[in-house]
């Protein structure tokens, strides 16, 4: 009689055991807090009211960019809801230039570079620039996905990795790439200046 009743128990721990174990398996596992481990939630992008120029330009590396020591300046306009204030800079060790009697005062070497990473606008910006890379006085140039040079005034290229596109405006086809190619290697969805969404 005792030795049935051991066995009954035996098979009744048995059981009981088996069915804890398939149950622990068709749960997510738990973290030590306990609260189910997940995918990971991670976010990319900086929203554009908070995004800081030195994040991707510092101005010492601008100034390495256009050979001389630059200073960052307030933004010169108010930018479109949805995108960060340009990033502004200008020359400050540049040589006075010589001028004829008469003639105006050469305007201070300043750039400034502006990203939009809105979703509706930047194939608007990629239409523009198939637009302009036919114009008169524009020039293809290879930097991030690709992008070009208008009417040595203003460089405008679509970035390869962030969705963004970047327009670099100030003086001089060399100094246009150099700080584009900067912005470049910069500029990622960790940093881009955009709402920020789940990484893909």
């Amino acid at each position: 009689m005792s030795g049935a009743f051991v066995r009954l128990a035996c098979a009744a721990l048995l059981a009981a055991s088996t069915a804890c174990g398939s149950r622990e398996s068709s749960e997510p596992a738990q973290s030590a807090a306990g609260t189910p481990q997940t995918a990971s939630s991670e976010l990319v992008g900086v929203h554009p009211t908070v995004f800081q120029c030195d994040s991707i330009t510092p101005a010492d590396a601008i100034g390495r960019a256009v050979g001389g020591r630059v200073e960052a300046m307030p933004p010169m306009f108010e930018p479109p809801r949805g995108t960060p204030k340009p990033c502004d800079y200008r020359q400050v060790d540049a040589p006075p230039a010589a001028v004829q009697d008469g003639a105006p005062a050469p305007a201070q070497r300043m750039w400034s570079i502006r990203y939009d990473c809105r979703d509706d606008f930047v194939p608007i910006t990629e239409r523009e620039m198939k637009r302009l890379v036919d114009a008169e006085g524009a020039t293809r140039v290879q930097v991030g996905a690709w992008g070009v040079d208008h009417r040595d005034a203003a460089l405008v290229f679509r970035d390869d990795d962030a969705p963004c596109t970047v327009r670099i405006v100030g003086p001089g086809a060399a100094e246009r790439l150099a700080i584009a190619q900067l912005v470049a290697r910069g500029l990622t969805p960790k940093t881009a200046p955009m709402t920020p969404r789940a990484a893909r």
